[in-house]
């Protein structure tokens, strides 16, 4: 084989590795990602989503109290916001002071005097219980998931990581001598863990945060295993678990802790993408489900892909409200920017790149991204300033971040092409040997007296050139609360 032919095939190489890698026009972890996580972070202003105060988020600019999951993603977005440099360590609204505030709140907040567990929202205006609120304890999908934010920050921050223990060591219930009292990690373990499974999708999800702490979670950590080698349900050629299946705890799951997830989640992840595009192509409408804000009554919803809570058989592309009512699926599907940007960063493929067009046009406000676009008429819901809510802005930071660090996953059509390309190479390869060889055995063996070098010379004594040989070319889960 010629020089030639060897410099092609490895230029021919770096051509394709680099496709792979970046297959879109915007190349992941420059400017547009850390433009997108900017206006994201808007929302974390004091004095916007954030109270000047206390230091704690709102759950939506309009509704100022905070679940434990939005306290998660609260925790994460602040250190993915360093990550990216839109923050420092040191400073009033550093990492650190951000850091402590939330550590502090959590230190100090009021439990139920009743069972010691935390209530299902506080005021972000002065830390205090949400009481008039219609649910009054957390769950364990929210504990679990503020559980996953404090691994990460005593993960990205070791300094922290004895507030952290703290936090889940401190009284809980009887807390007044004489009596005995009881941490909160007990009270978690006796509400949460102690002979329950937990088979959903966000359940798993919320288990790795407890097993993380130490908890015995190993038959919740089974189910799962069961649920991926269980029934499963056809949804456009994607074979997904009969069980509860929406997009929003496959993203946090491989945007936040990649390391603890095993690969059958990552698998189903990306089928739960395939499926989103194959109802694309089948209707025309631009599908990127979730659960979020929506701008009429009940004004939260849960877009589930795969149905089954309360179904005698599964359903498909189902949407329901908080208290698990019907909601009119032909007025309220929702386009998610959240969905968007994860999957984007994520998979980074011609459908993500097609969602975030559209969404990228119309969601940017002064406060951050907005939830969405209904899918059948295009029109961003709400105003510029309502809905709009942390889980949005935190998943499009937590995006970025991932985007910047990490090279997009790259599936069957891509892995087709490299594939190929390496047998077209390798056969390339071994055609031209045997071709030589075969040249080789059939040439006559030449008779005569041996010519020297010079006798046969061009000009100047070179030897002469010889025609270049050409080589063949390869081408919610968490409720949201009416204050």
């Amino acid at each position: 084989m010629s020089l030639k032919f060897h410099l092609g095939l490895v230029c021919l190489w770096l051509l394709t590795m680099s496709w792979l890698a970046f297959p879109i026009s915007v190349a992941v972890g420059t400017d547009p990602w850390l433009e997108w996580a900017s206006i994201a972070w808007r929302y974390y202003q004091p004095g916007k989503g954030v109270n000047p105060t206390t230091g704690l988020h709102y759950g939506t600019l309009d509704w100022h109290y905070i679940t434990d999951w939005d306290t998660g993603n609260y925790l994460i977005a602040i250190l993915d916001a360093r990550a990216l440099n839109l923050i420092q360590d040191t400073g009033e609204w550093g990492t650190d002071y951000r850091l402590d505030k939330v550590l502090h709140y959590l230190e100090t907040r009021k439990l139920r005097p009743s069972d010691g567990l935390p209530y299902a929202a506080y005021n972000s205006e002065n830390g205090q219980p949400g009481t008039e609120l219609s649910r009054q304890v957390t769950d364990v999908v929210d504990a679990g998931r503020l559980l996953v934010a404090l691994y990460i920050v005593k993960t990205r921050r070791p300094d922290l990581a004895g507030r952290v223990s703290g936090i889940l060591d401190r009284c809980a219930l009887n807390c007044t001598p004489p009596q005995t009292p009881t941490s909160l990690r007990s009270v978690y373990n006796t509400a949460f863990i102690q002979g329950q499974t937990h088979s959903g999708v966000y359940e798993y999800y919320a288990t790795l945060g407890f097993n993380q702490f130490g908890f015995d979670v190993s038959s919740s950590l089974t189910s799962w295993n069961k649920l991926e080698n269980g029934p499963q349900v056809n949804v456009y050629g994607q074979l997904l678990p009969r069980a509860d299946v929406t997009t929003e705890p496959f993203l946090n799951g491989i945007l936040e802790i990649p390391n603890l997830i095993d690969d059958g989640f990552k698998t189903y992840a990306y089928r739960v993408l395939e499926a989103q595009e194959g109802r694309w192509q089948a209707t025309g409408y631009l599908t990127a489900w979730s659960e979020g804000a929506i701008d009429v009554t009940p004004y939260y919803q849960y877009e589930w892909i795969v149905h089954t809570l309360g179904e005698q058989s599964p359903k498909v592309w189902k949407i329901v409200g908080p208290s698990q009512s019907d909601i009119d699926s032909g007025k309220t599907p929702i386009v998610y920017t959240k969905v968007a940007f994860a999957f984007h960063a994520l998979y980074s493929t011609a459908y993500t790149r097609a969602l975030i067009t559209k969404l990228l046009a119309v969601t940017q406000t002064e406060y951050g991204f907005r939830e969405g676009i209904r899918e059948n008429t295009g029109e961003v819901i709400g105003t510029p300033t309502w809905p709009i809510q942390d889980k949005t802005n935190s998943f499009i930071i937590a995006a970025a971040r991932y985007a910047s660090i990490t090279v997009p996953e790259f599936h069957y059509p891509q892995a087709l092409i490299l594939i190929t390309f390496l047998v077209v190479a390798i056969l390339v390869h071994r055609t031209s040997t045997v071709v030589k060889l075969a040249r080789s055995r059939s040439l006559p063996e030449k008779k005569g007296p041996r010519r020297s070098l010079l006798s046969v010379s061009g000009p100047s004594g070179l030897p002469p050139t010889s025609a270049t040989k050409t080589s063949p070319s390869s081408s919610h889960r968490s409720f949201y609360f009416d204050s």
